[in-house]
């Protein structure tokens, strides 16, 4: 059972991904669909942004994404 620890980081996995699609479909560099106030919010999503656009980077992380494509 994983801590409180990984709980936040799966937390903002998610929220990065589902932030991620405006970045991903051509929104402007440091720019995203979230809206939060408080600073501490901001950095940890901004980190998680920055995080998954790396990993997405990959051949790898590419090649399993271009698996899944709709018809």
């Amino acid at each position: 059972m994983g801590g409180r620890k990984d709980r936040g980081r799966r937390a903002a996995a998610a929220v990065g991904v589902l932030a991620l699609a405006p970045v991903i479909a051509g929104a402007g560099a440091g720019s995203s669909n979230v809206r939060l106030v408080h600073n501490l919010e901001k950095a940890t999503v901004a980190r998680a942004l920055e995080g998954a656009a790396r990993r997405l980077a990959l051949p790898g992380c590419q090649a399993v994404l271009d698996e899944f494509a709709d018809a």
